[in-house]
């Protein structure tokens, strides 16, 4: 007691004094000097002081804040001191299953320790990921500047440092046009996909940042550059990557199918078709491209296969560099590198070959124009390619889908825009006209053909002339019509499409012609109108015209009503199939190359359900070596399928395969059909001005 009664009193010693000049007991402390200094005189009373407090290098916050960053040392006060024994090193503590603790430790520890510490920690682990990547010190920065900006956000910090630095290196690389993969930026953290991907989403919330999508022609430099392509090379792949995949925010970009493909599969695709353009610095292999651009190779010769249709069009701004022949050089190579090594295992050599002399075939039957040009070829090839797009490729389950030659030649903006047509969805207050369900308690029997009982018409051609029309609306209504009123009568009547392409315009149903329409809203018109003219006297032009109305008023089958079928509901439609021919929508445009090279068999693929862009007619059902099926009657040819007619796999339940029971009707006749009224007069005139038209 007698030492510590002993160091309070020196305490209030110091502490009481009065300055010996002035008297004066009002002191300051220079602690940066060790000085106490008389406020009143300026007296340096005591100098080079022994400073007791604790030494600024402290991991409180609320020590920090009171701190003296100039006291450096150990403390005087045994009270402060570690004995020299401080570390930040935690030992390999186990857990009860022998399992180690020291990283969920070390981590928790670099989480509370001092933020100025942590941070710099941050900064190494940034710069030591950009330096093993090779990325540019603008990236390092802009990853550094990011992470102050979250480092106070708990939810990301804990999330771990190595998983939050490598979303933020991600990050940094889009936002500077040098964009890398997960995959590539796992090589260098020690984090997973998953982790990194989870704070790259939480980074992007905090920050309220958009980022922008990846392009395709962010990939080129550093692609070609490991390829050991020259900077010809490089521009030409990035030039035809910007023609290939528009910017965001361009009026003109037209969607297509491969565009949904990851823009690494399609650089690497781009790569493979610039190192086979003429004179090209480096031919490597797609082994190669498909090592540098981190994909497999099965990627790529698919992602090629769905490039290859437009190839022609891509390459078009080289023609300058390349010349006529060259082109046709070029465009010989494409076609036989499809039709002779579809597999793609090396590159085709070009040589001074033409592609008239190794596919005689190719340029046959072409105007000079476009035998001579180079934007004639390339439109060309356009087409030609779509033929053997068609051949060898199989991706039906079934073994008995055949691959057939129909309609191949066609782009997929042109097959759109002359074979669908139906609406996705019925036009609202176009509903049902009768009541309940009449076939609810029908038992269907096991198989039904409506085509051998003779009541089905014959198959037509939407797109007869060649004149783009998505009018299957109006050839699904006339077709079904047709049936129901084959059972009436007896006799099969071919009736008018044209006349509900040019008249049925007002509303509810309020169709558009060859811009689509539903097939439903068909039979309201017809019902409305009292009645829908023969095709002898209203014939198909494959185009919209003015309807002619007192050919439209003629009348000569009617209907009385229609029925929707319960919605996503297989055992109603087999219900109303067994009864007589429905009329359907499925989908068809996401399988277009599927659909326009069926053969024979029964269709299988994996389909889709929306949207509901083509309208058809179910004829029947039945089942083909324990395979359930639904007949259906198309309209595009008797060329097109099994002589017009498609057999498409029944049994999945709920909307059915290509969303067959998501919206089915069918007419209703009950009433004879009113006499003929034969005008020889008006026959004359009609047919005057359809030799005319």
């Amino acid at each position: 007691m007698a030492q510590g009664e002993g160091q309070v009193s020196a305490w209030r010693q110091k502490y009481e004094q009065t300055c010996p000049d002035c008297g004066s007991s009002n002191f300051v402390e220079d602690h940066s000097q060790g000085d106490l200094i008389c406020t009143s005189c300026g007296l340096v009373v005591e100098a080079h002081a022994i400073d007791e407090r604790s030494e600024w290098r402290t991991f409180s916050e609320k020590d920090k804040e009171s701190a003296d960053p100039t006291r450096v040392g150990g403390p005087t006060n045994d009270l402060l001191t570690d004995g020299g024994i401080g570390s930040t090193t935690i030992g390999a503590v186990t857990k009860g299953d022998g399992g180690s603790l020291a990283k969920d430790l070390q981590r928790m520890h670099a989480r509370g320790s001092n933020p100025d510490k942590a941070l710099l920690a941050s900064f190494g682990i940034i710069a030591r990921m950009c330096e093993n990547l090779h990325l540019v010190r603008s990236i390092k920065d802009r990853a550094c500047e990011l992470f102050t900006k979250i480092a106070s956000v708990k939810s990301i910090r804990a999330r771990g440092s190595q998983a939050v630095c490598a979303a933020l290196v991600y990050i940094a690389c889009r936002q500077e046009g040098n964009p890398r993969t997960f995959k590539e930026i796992c090589t260098v953290v020690d984090a997973s996909k998953v982790d990194i991907g989870r704070c790259y989403k939480l980074i992007v919330k905090e920050l309220e940042q958009t980022m922008e999508a990846v392009h395709v022609a962010d990939f080129m430099r550093r692609f070609c550059s490991h390829l050991g392509l020259n900077n010809t090379d490089m521009r030409a792949a990035t030039e035809i990557a910007e023609a290939a995949m528009p910017r965001v925010g361009r009026d003109d970009a037209v969607v297509k199918p491969w565009q949904s493909k990851s823009p690494i599969s399609i650089a690497a695709a781009i790569i493979y078709m610039v190192v086979s353009l003429p004179k090209a610095s480096a031919q490597p292999n797609i082994i190669n491209i498909a090592t540098v651009a981190g994909v497999a190779e099965g990627t790529l010769r698919t992602t090629y296969r769905d490039l290859y249709p437009d190839a022609a069009n891509l390459v078009l701004f080289l023609d300058n560099r390349m010349g006529l022949r060259a082109f046709k050089a070029y465009a010989a190579s494409l076609l036989t590198c499809w039709v002779v090594a579809c597999a793609l295992h090396t590159p085709v050599v070009l040589g001074e070959r033409d592609v008239e002399a190794e596919h005689p075939s190719f340029l046959a039957g072409w105007s000079h124009e476009l035998r001579h040009t180079v934007e004639g070829v390339a439109e060309v090839v356009l087409h030609y390619a779509k033929y053997w797009t068609a051949q060898p490729m199989v991706t039906s389950a079934s073994e008995e889908v055949r691959r057939g030659k129909p309609m191949a030649e066609m782009t997929d903006t042109e097959f759109r825009a002359a074979y669908l047509g139906q609406r996705t969805a019925r036009p609202k207050g176009l509903t049902s006209a009768v009541g309940p369900y009449r076939y609810e308690n029908v038992e269907p029997p096991k198989e039904v053909d409506w085509l051998a009982k003779g009541v089905v018409g014959p198959v037509k051609n939407q797109h007869v002339n060649g004149s783009p029309c998505g009018c299957c609306w109006a050839f699904a209504t006339i077709g079904v019509v047709e049936c129901i009123n084959a059972m009436y009568t007896g006799s099969v009547t071919s009736l008018s499409e044209q006349q509900l392409i040019d008249c049925d315009t007002k509303p509810p149903y309020s169709d558009a012609g060859c811009e689509g329409g539903d097939f439903a809203g068909g039979m309201h018109y017809i019902i409305e109108n009292e009645g829908i003219d023969t095709e002898d006297d209203y014939p198909y032009l494959a185009h919209d015209a003015r309807c002619h109305k007192r050919r439209a008023h003629r009348g000569v089958v009617t209907i009385d009503a229609f029925e929707d079928v319960p919605t996503f509901n297989e055992t109603a439609l087999m219900q109303a199939v067994s009864q007589h021919p429905v009329g359907v929508a499925l989908c068809v445009g996401p399988y277009i190359d599927d659909w326009h090279a069926y053969k024979s068999g029964i269709f299988d693929i994996e389909g889709c359900v929306d949207p509901l862009d083509h309208g058809m007619v179910v004829v029947g059902y039945g089942e083909e070596d324990g395979q359930k099926f639904w007949l259906l009657k198309n309209s595009w040819g008797p060329e097109w399928g099994d002589k017009g007619f498609l057999k498409l796999k029944r049994g999945l339940g709920n909307a059915g395969h290509m969303g067959l029971a998501t919206m089915p009707a069918y007419p209703i006749k009950t009433t004879p059909n009113p006499p003929v009224r034969d005008d020889p007069r008006l026959a004359s005139l009609f047919g005057r001005k359809l030799a005319s038209q």
